[in-house]
């Protein structure tokens, strides 16, 4: 499993994948399934079925805050 700083959002556009978590049981996510959570929880993403999954997965990473350079 990955972990880093940060936070995902998968959808599931087709298909069936199974979320793993650090901390939580397995979840199984269908077409039109989605689901979001804290990337510093370690999190590995399956396919769960024969057929392929395609998925939308947007990750998210938290940087510093933008600073006034006095312009």
């Amino acid at each position: 499993m990955l972990s880093h700083s940060g936070e995902e959002f998968v959808y599931v556009l087709s298909g069936e994948i199974e979320l793993h978590t650090q901390f939580y049981a397995p979840t199984r996510l269908h077409t039109g399934d989605s689901c979001y959570f804290d990337s510093t929880m370690g999190h590995a993403l399956l396919k769960a079925s024969e057929e392929d999954a395609e998925v939308l997965w947007v990750c998210s990473r938290i940087i510093e805050p933008l600073k006034d350079n006095g312009s």
